[in-house]
C-alpha cells in the first residue's frame, strides 16, 4: 500500500524530469530526485539564410556555436556577444547567446537575452521555449507558463512545451491542466517516455492505481526501448508496489 508521503512524492516528481530540482519541489519530494532520468537542453537555432550583410557578425556566431558545441561556454559567450554588437537584430544569435548563459548558470542574464531575441523577432517558438525553460529555474512560474503557451500558439505541435508546462502545472497543485498537458505531449509523440512516466506518478498521486498501471507500463517499455535501464528499474519498482507485473 502507498502512504500519503508516497502519494506527495509521487506528484512532487514530475516538475524533477526536465526543469531541475527547486527548493519548492525539494520540499515535497527530496527522495525522488533521482527518479527518471531525461535531459532537456536549451533549443539550439542555427542560421538558414546567410547574413551577407553582417559578414562579420555571422562568422563571430559561427565562431560561438563551435565553441559551445566544444565546451568553451565562456568564449562562445563572447562570440555571440561580439555578433550582436555588430548586427543587433541578429536574433539567432541572441537565443544561441542564452543557450550558453543557461548551461553557465547565468539564468537572469540568459533570460534578458531571450527577451531581446523575442523583442527582435516574436515569432519564433524556440526563443518563447528556451525562455520559459529559464524563467521556471528561476521559480518565475506564471511568466514561465505563459511563455511555453506562447511557444505552443507559434507550433502548435510543440510536445517539450506541453511536457515542461504539465510538469510546473503540477508544481503548483493544478493537477487536471497538468494531466491534459502530459496526455496531449503524448499525443504529439506517442514515444515520449518521460511524458508517460510523469503523467503515470501524477495519477498515481491522485490514488487512480487502474489508470495509472497502464501508462506506467508504456513508459517502462519505451525507456526499455530506449536503453533507459535506471528507469525501467525505478518503474518495476513501482509496479512491485502496486502488485501489478511489468511487460
Amino acid at each position: 500500500m502507498w502512504s500519503n508521503t508516497d502519494y506527495r512524492q509521487a506528484v512532487g516528481v514530475a516538475i524533477l524530469l526536465s526543469l531541475g530540482i527547486t527548493p519548492k519541489v525539494q520540499a515535497i519530494a527530496p527522495s525522488m530526485r533521482e527518479n527518471f532520468e531525461t535531459s532537456q537542453i536549451p533549443g539550439v537555432v542555427w542560421v538558414v539564410q546567410r547574413m551577407e550583410e553582417f559578414p562579420e557578425a555571422e562568422r563571430y556566431y559561427t565562431e560561438g556555436d563551435r565553441l559551445q558545441e566544444e565546451g568553451d561556454l565562456e568564449r562562445a559567450v563572447a562570440s555571440y556577444q561580439q555578433a550582436i554588437r555588430l548586427n543587433p537584430n541578429f536574433t539567432e544569435a541572441q537565443i544561441n547567446l542564452g543557450v550558453a548563459l543557461v548551461n553557465l548558470g547565468r539564468i537572469s542574464e540568459a533570460i534578458a537575452a531571450y527577451r531581446n531575441a523575442i523583442a527582435t523577432n516574436s515569432q519564433l517558438p524556440t526563443a518563447h521555449y528556451n525562455l520559459a525553460d529559464a524563467l521556471a529555474k528561476q521559480q518565475e512560474f506564471d511568466a514561465a507558463i505563459a511563455a511555453y503557451r506562447e511557444a505552443i500558439r507559434l507550433q502548435p505541435n510543440y510536445d517539450k512545451a506541453y511536457y515542461n508546462m504539465a510538469n510546473i502545472l503540477v508544481n503548483l497543485g493544478e493537477i487536471p491542466e497538468a494531466i491534459s498537458a502530459y496526455q496531449k505531449a503524448i499525443e504529439i509523440n506517442p514515444n515520449f517516455a518521460q511524458a508517460y512516466g510523469n503523467l503515470g506518478m501524477v495519477l498515481l498521486g491522485q490514488g487512480n492505481h487502474k489508470e495509472a498501471t497502464p501508462i506506467l507500463q508504456t513508459a517502462r517499455y519505451l525507456f526499455q526501448q530506449q536503453g533507459n535501464f535506471s528507469a525501467v528499474s525505478r518503474i518495476d519498482r513501482l509496479l512491485q508496489q502496486l502488485g501489478t507485473r511489468s511487460y
